[in-house]
């Protein structure tokens, strides 16, 4: 005798905008096309005091598609940039209590039909280790090239030292190395462990907080994992195209926040040591990179991340 079918659960999903409407629109409608049961998906998107007529255009795309019976869809809204991730907390703190799962998802991604439903697959069939997230392979929107979906410990150094390397999906399977953390642009959190970790990290603005977060899971026990045969598509930066200068800002900042909230001990002394000798070849690093940034504000930018950050002062973007 066959068993009654299994309700699928409850998942959140969470989308941050910022002046990006065209990406986030092109997001929402991948989802519209997923093949998980939309009375089981509550989407809420996240508004961060956009100028580009973002909320109107959301808000028309959610009476647009009600009809199709999801869950739940609203707009969050904020009169200003709160960055990422206290836009991310604002919605975690709203969201369904009923909610199995969150999904974070950039909103400059575009999702397969079949993506969330093997996203959930993996999380469910993973009983003996705690799972902290699941995510899957990233192939860039331009390139066509594969991105990283996380970092592992380096080769030959994890018994030493924490110090991470970036991997792609592909390079995981043939290595089976450990994740230590995952890519925050297609992130599937059981909720309860926002209950046993806390949330995101609102510091870091921009850049990293999902890194620190995923880290501070590891460090809890928590593990994560891939779902086999799914790939999102990235179409990359999408919030951060038009600010280019103080995108550099984030990056240094936060880096050194991520190492001083990561490393330890001895590890934790070395690493503030070592910025004396590491500053000079991040400068170089930043102007091999370009990013159509002049030399006079790549310089300011580099120095106020460093200063700012050893004298504790978290600016916000409209700060700079």
């Amino acid at each position: 005798m066959m068993g009654e079918p299994t309700t699928p659960p409850l998942v959140t999903a969470i989308i941050v905008n910022w002046n990006g409407k065209e990406h986030t629109l092109r997001c929402l409608d991948s989802l519209a096309h997923l093949d998980y049961p939309k009375t089981a998906l509550e989407i809420l998107v996240v508004d961060n005091g956009s100028s580009d007529g973002s909320p109107d255009e959301i808000e028309r795309w959610f009476g647009e598609h009600r009809h199709q019976n999801y869950r739940r869809m609203k707009l969050i809204g904020h009169t200003f940039n709160l960055g990422a991730p206290a836009a991310i907390n604002s919605a975690i703190r709203q969201c369904d209590p009923h909610s199995s799962f969150i999904w974070k998802l950039d909103n400059d991604v575009i999702v397969p039909h079949d993506v969330l439903r093997k996203l959930v697959a993996t999380l469910e069939a993973r009983k003996s280790t705690p799972l902290g997230a699941v995510t899957c392979q990233y192939m860039n929107a331009y390139s066509g090239a594969e991105e990283p979906i996380g970092s592992v410990f380096c080769r030959g150094l994890q018994r030493w030292t924490k110090v991470l390397r970036a991997i792609t999906y592909t390079q995981w399977r043939m290595e089976s190395s450990e994740l230590v953390m995952i890519s925050g642009g297609c992130c599937l959190f059981p909720k309860e462990v926002f209950d046993h970790a806390g949330l995101f990290e609102e510091r870091f603005f921009l850049y990293y907080d999902d890194t620190e977060f995923c880290m501070r899971l590891h460090k809890k026990g928590y593990r994560f994992s891939a779902a086999p045969d799914a790939c999102i598509i990235h179409c990359g930066s999408a919030s951060t195209n038009s600010t280019p200068g103080k995108r550099i800002y984030f990056w240094v900042r936060n880096l050194l926040l991520l190492g001083h909230t990561y490393f330890d001990g001895i590890e934790l002394a070395f690493f503030h040591a070592l910025q004396v000798v590491v500053f000079p070849w991040r400068f170089l690093r930043i102007l091999q990179l370009g990013d159509g940034v002049d030399l006079q504000t790549t310089i300011r930018m580099v120095i106020a991340g460093y200063v700012d950050f050893y004298r504790g002062r978290w600016r916000t973007i409209q700060e700079l």
